[in-house]
């Protein structure tokens, strides 16, 4: 029953406040100006909000972290991501890796909404919840990717969504963020498998690019920006039209 309430409540906020989504998408989050700024390497940082929805519960956490890694074999590698918050509130995700010569890097930058299994005080589990009533997610958002190089084998840059259950199970799904600009981006969970979906405990996005082996003296780089504005679900159809069918009971009983 509390689940039900925590996903009727979600849908209901979701029309109210999902502004540049389709009606009835329910709004995951919408990133509050000054709610984080990250740019360690390997570090993440925590923010209690219990507003995320579906997620809700008092030990609910969005946690942000980035990474970077490189694999060297000639010149210089660096290898740089970050996560930071606007004053209108839009959270901008930046990966970037340059090479002086042959080697490859990894960036990548997560965010992650409920508790991921990776991040402190991972004990603490927030409420899970019943996603089979959903049809997908999709990133709201906007932003370029470039690649450069010289004798480059195109590094592959993609966004994965990964969905964990109170089992520890998860599931992981890629959306291709090809050079140039990059707009919304959707998932599809009728492709996904081997977790609960009636018991999830987490949402996490990675924007992240692997590769991008260079030869000869010319090197190359690899860049990414993207800057969020909300994090949504989308119903099934038949979700909504429960929704519509509360809404005409309650108007009626209102009269």
């Amino acid at each position: 029953m509390r689940i039900s309430k925590i996903l009727v409540s979600g849908i209901v906020a979701g029309v109210a406040v999902a502004g540049s989504a389709s009606a009835g998408t329910v709004v995951v989050d919408n990133f509050s100006a000054g709610s984080f700024n990250m740019t360690n390497s390997g570090a993440w940082s925590n923010y209690l909000n219990a507003s995320i929805l579906p997620l809700a519960g008092s030990n609910n956490t969005r946690s942000v972290g980035v990474a970077m890694s490189t694999n060297n074999f000639d010149g210089v590698t660096t290898s740089s991501a970050s996560f930071t918050s606007s004053a209108s509130g839009a959270a901008t995700v930046s990966l970037a890796s340059t090479w002086g010569g042959f080697g490859s890097a990894t960036s990548a930058a997560n965010l992650n909404f409920g508790r991921d299994g990776q991040t402190p005080n991972a004990g603490l589990s927030p409420s899970s919840v019943n996603l089979t009533s959903f049809t997908g997610l999709t990133v709201f958002g906007s932003g370029t990717a470039a690649s450069t190089g010289t004798s480059q084998v195109t590094p592959t840059m993609r966004l994965i969504l990964m969905l964990r259950d109170t089992a520890n199970q998860s599931f992981q799904s890629d959306v291709a963020i090809s050079a140039g600009a990059v707009g919304n981006l959707s998932f599809d969970f009728s492709t996904v498998s081997g977790v609960n979906m009636t018991s999830i405990r987490s949402i996490e996005l990675q924007f992240n690019f692997q590769g991008g082996n260079f030869s000869g003296s010319g090197g190359g780089s690899n860049s990414l920006s993207y800057t969020l504005s909300s994090v949504q679900l989308v119903p099934t159809p038949g979700a909504l039209a429960l929704l519509g069918a509360a809404g005409l009971v309650g108007s009626r009983r209102r009269r």
